[in-house]
């Protein structure tokens, strides 16, 4: 089978040189938290039914899930979606272990494991119906991974990009109480980025935008267990003594700012881009 190629004038427009410190701290990041990721993580069924609904008219589908963690994501798609085969792909083979041990344990079989990094997709030409991302694009270069995405899509594939915009991430819980959380996570992007993307892509074409928002409730024990356990790559920007400060900043914020610190209520925010191949 014949790999995605790209024209190497093509691969270098436009590109930002990855932070290999970075990469190398966030898979560390993911290793330590491959056990446990999808008990701290919230997991939404909405996104995953919007894609399903995209694809009901197919009676077959090959897949590709790009950046799949543990799973967490995957068990939904394999569910909505009974005649989907999947290929789940992660750069992080910890987690690539855990998705495979989550899926059998539900009884799916329906799927295959791709250790691969999303900024160097080899996958051959024209295999998928659809290319999915969930809460990831953070950790790739997006114009390389959009490119080398559209080559392994089949004609009018999609790529369905899952995230949260940088506005979003300001009115979490997080980026609102948790001191220097939305200025450390520059790794996301606004809806002027994805202009800048949808104008520079010659295979793929931004055919829409879905806006979703999810009521919380936790309590601040919780939500400290969870930034304990640094469920968000984001506080592994941190240094041990600035966490550590954060952390408490973090509780006086919140009992500051909420009445009964068991009952706290917040809307997170996402947004889904619809890509869809073009000859």
């Amino acid at each position: 089978m014949a790999t995605f190629q790209i024209n190497e004038s093509i691969q270098s427009e436009g590109v930002v040189p990855v932070d290999n410190s970075i990469v190398l701290s966030m898979n560390d990041h993911f290793t330590k938290l491959s056990n446990d990721y999808n008990d701290i993580r919230n997991t939404d069924l909405a996104p995953v039914s919007f894609i399903a609904n995209k694809l009901k008219n197919r009676t077959t589908i090959s897949g590709a899930d790009i950046g799949c963690g543990a799973g967490r994501y995957d068990l939904l798609l394999l569910r909505q979606l009974p005649t989907l085969d999947l290929t789940c792909c992660d750069s992080n083979e910890q987690m690539l272990n855990k998705t495979s041990s989550y899926l059998r344990s539900n009884d799916i079989r329906n799927f295959h494991i791709l250790k691969v990094d999303a900024n160097n997709l080899s996958i051959p030409s024209k295999t998928f119906d659809f290319i999915s991302s969930f809460n990831a694009v953070h950790h790739f270069e997006p114009m390389t991974f959009l490119r080398r995405g559209a080559g392994a899509l089949k004609s009018k594939g999609y790529l369905f990009l899952y995230t949260r915009l940088r506005s979003q991430n300001e009115r979490t819980i997080w980026g609102r109480f948790f001191p220097q959380f939305h200025e450390k996570e520059d790794r996301l992007y606004d809806l002027g980025d994805v202009e800048i993307w949808a104008k520079s892509l010659n295979f793929l074409r931004l055919v829409g935008m879905e806006f979703f928002q999810f009521n919380r409730r936790a309590s601040l024990g919780q939500l400290l267990g969870k930034a304990e356990r640094k469920h968000y790559s984001t506080f592994s920007l941190y240094t041990r003594e600035d966490f550590r400060q954060a952390m408490n900043g973090f509780q006086a914020r919140i009992k500051n700012h909420f009445s009964d610190a068991n009952n706290i209520r917040w809307s997170d925010e996402n947004i889904m881009l619809v890509f869809q191949r073009i000859e």
